[in-house]
């Protein structure tokens, strides 16, 4: 029972545009990230790297920050895409980055299929906001998982329902 109040879809080009009207995002890699198996337009693959250490990259980087997967693992690759939705926010909320916004609500427009009214538009920018100014908190629950394989073959997480239980109060802060 989620209700989905708004949707906002974009394509990759889209993303590589979006991040590159904001000029660039900042991103600090955690660790080596080596993926030999990184999906190329025409089906094949190729090996892509980032080295630890805070880096400028562009929407093309970003955006093999944010797919790449087998490095390490699904959680891995949803920890990134976390980080870069946060550089973005990052980039919007600052005064020097303004300049900027018309080029990035250009891309907006013309490249991004939402129903998010105008009305909705002061909310949005109070959460790109939070998100922007690190007052938001994320997580992955890589901890909160047991990987599985089901008798038909098929590779699943089995819930710890207790680190569940555990990540959401720290989130939400009841601290229990």
């Amino acid at each position: 029972g989620v209700r989905i109040d708004r949707v906002a879809v974009l394509d990759f080009g889209t993303f590589v545009r979006l991040v590159d009207a904001v000029g660039g995002i900042e991103i600090d890699v955690p660790r080596p990230i080596v993926d030999t198996q990184y999906p190329t337009p025409d089906y094949g693959v190729t090996t892509i790297s980032f080295e630890p250490g805070v880096q400028q990259m562009t929407g093309e980087q970003a955006l093999i920050y944010a797919r790449t997967r087998h490095a390490d693992d699904d959680f891995g690759r949803a920890e990134r895409q976390q980080q870069v939705i946060q550089a973005i926010a990052a980039r919007l909320v600052n005064p020097a980055t303004w300049s900027r916004l018309p080029a990035v609500l250009e891309v907006l427009r013309t490249s991004v299929v939402t129903d998010i009214q105008p009305a909705d538009y002061p909310a949005l920018w109070s959460m790109v906001q939070a998100v922007g100014t690190g007052n938001v908190q994320t997580a992955t629950l890589a901890d909160a998982a047991t990987p599985w394989i089901t008798p038909a073959g098929a590779w699943v997480l089995l819930p710890d329902w207790a680190a569940i239980e555990a990540t959401m109060n720290r989130l939400l802060g009841n601290g229990r």
